[in-house]
């Protein structure tokens, strides 16, 4: 965001977007130019709540601007979290986004107000209801919700940053892509949910590609089995050197 009034603004905005939604938030970071949630939507409208933040930022935008246009560039993505360790580590590395970023160094943490690590260190009490933390405490080891439970996650998100810097970072990458992140059995239990390939690739190529990788994958995987053998294998073998007359034959 350009200013502190336009960042303001946003999150205001985001916080109705979640109360009027349902929405359960496990967290958020405001960036410069674009904006993280870990989310979960009990009423199945993440769509609806999309457009209506944008739609009503836009028309409050332009209404104090005295401009025509749209607030927000860029088409949001989603992508599904399995529950648990996986989505505990999303929040963690939500939190440390602003670190690697720039926007404050690590012992300026806490100070960071566009970032959910803070509102939830102040407690219940004067947090948002839709914000919740409930899951990924537990995950981290049965962690309170109060001053040494947040004490604790902070000591692990310097350790993660400290220790593994460029390697945590990296990962939070590849949390950013795809269109699941999770197990695999999670993955093909996601799957199963999806509409069928034609409405996904109405939803973005890159996501349909990926899908359908996935699907080629697990019928691969059952040939192999099939068969007494492992994908492992198979890929030493087709990048293993071939004699010339069958170099022709290779797929």
């Amino acid at each position: 965001m350009a200013t502190a009034g336009a960042a303001l603004a946003f999150v205001t905005c985001r916080g109705e977007a979640c109360e009027r939604m349902g929405w359960r938030v496990h967290a958020h970071c405001l960036m410069r130019n674009h904006d993280h949630l870990a989310l979960e939507t009990p009423r199945g409208n993440l769509v609806a709540g999309v457009h209506w933040l944008q739609r009503t930022l836009g028309n409050r935008f332009n209404r104090y601007r005295g401009e025509l246009g749209r607030a927000l560039q860029g088409r949001s993505r989603a992508i599904v979290v399995e529950p648990g360790v996986h989505l505990a580590c999303l929040v963690g590395h939500n939190h440390l986004n602003a670190v690697w970023a720039r926007l404050v160094e690590l012992e300026q943490w806490e100070p960071f107000r566009w970032s959910s690590d803070r509102a939830f260190g102040r407690g219940a009490d004067e947090r948002a209801a839709w914000l919740c933390c409930e899951d990924w405490l537990r995950t981290h080891g049965e962690l309170p919700d109060a001053p040494e439970g947040w004490l604790s996650s902070q000591h692990h998100l310097a350790w993660l940053l400290a220790d593994t810097g460029r390697q945590t970072e990296a990962a939070f990458g590849t949390m950013s892509q795809g269109w699941a992140l999770g197990s695999k059995d999670y993955q093909r239990e996601a799957l199963a949910d999806l509409p069928a390939m034609e409405s996904a690739a109405a939803g973005g190529g890159a996501e349909a590609v990926k899908i359908n990788r996935r699907h080629w994958h697990e019928r691969l995987e059952a040939v192999a089995k099939a068969i007494g053998a492992s994908l492992l294998s198979a890929a030493g073998n087709i990048n293993r050197p071939k004699p010339a007359y069958q170099r022709h034959l290779s797929f």
